[in-house]
């Protein structure tokens, strides 16, 4: 069989690529996963594509047509048949071939713009697609030129091991210089934020490393939400997530299993 199942190695390197982070470029690059986004318009981003997300198409295309058997775990798509549309304002929407589990998204530089992307799989012969998400709506990606601190090295969502406190790091840059950096966090949903300053770890004002320590949830709450408030010398703010849109630290036990299982 000369035509090899693409989409099947495509999932693999998806897999390696969320497993190990990919080589940093000269200009560091945003990582967007499949879903509506707040980026940065003055460094480059790119759609990570979640293996998950693959899948699930793969199982709606493969519900349309009885005769494709997949195994599972595998998707049954061809090198030409998954596709990125992309909406910019003022041009028309374009289909983007998806060759690698990585795509750059191609936004205008230092320009605040709100674009619009979807993601869609046919069958090899165009009669079949289906799309995520839904027919007729779009993931949206806010782009905007930062007129605060500049996020150069944030910590995403985590999950690990840790002692009694959790540490908490952050890249920043600022050219008037960094005034504060506070963590807002909660260890379950539906409690109040708590705040954390940050203190200036290694670097300078203009530029360096925030740190703070957060204190370890007991029992079953194994699951920390955050999101970072920085300021500059001039009085400008960034966020670094949001209260609706928290980062989360999830703490596993040294076993690697989730402490509070099996408690009572």
């Amino acid at each position: 069989m000369k035509r090899m199942l693409w989409l099947i190695m495509f999932v693999s390197a998806a897999a390696r690529a969320q497993q190990a982070p990919v080589a940093q470029p000269s200009v560091a690059l945003q990582r967007v996963s499949l879903g509506d986004a707040q980026i940065q318009a003055d460094k480059p981003a790119v759609l990570v594509l979640p293996r998950e997300a693959l899948e699930q198409l793969g199982a709606a295309l493969a519900g349309l047509i009885p005769s494709l058997k997949s195994a599972p775990g595998t998707i049954l798509l061809t090198d030409s048949t998954l596709v990125l549309l992309w909406r910019a304002p003022g041009v028309l929407e374009r289909r983007i071939v998806v060759q690698e589990p990585t795509v750059l998204m191609p936004i205008v530089p230092q320009s605040s713009a709100t674009y619009q992307y979807a993601l869609e799989a046919s069958d090899p012969r165009n009669r079949f697609k289906v799309r995520l998400p839904a027919d007729g709506q779009y993931y949206r990606v806010e782009v905007e030129v930062p007129q605060g601190p500049i996020v150069v090295e944030g910590p995403g969502d985590l999950e690990g091991t840790f002692g009694e406190t959790v540490p908490v790091k952050i890249r920043l840059a600022a050219r008037a210089g960094i005034k504060s950096a506070v963590v807002h966090h909660r260890s379950t949903s539906t409690s109040p934020w708590a705040t954390a300053p940050m203190r200036l770890e290694s670097g300078q004002e203009q530029e360096g490393r925030w740190a703070a320590s957060l204190v370890r949830p007991l029992g079953k709450e194994v699951t920390i939400e955050y999101h970072i408030v920085a300021d500059d010398l001039l009085g400008h703010t960034t966020r670094y997530g949001l209260p609706d849109k928290p980062y989360r630290l999830k703490i596993l036990a040294p076993d690697g299993t989730v402490p509070g299982q099996g408690e009572q």
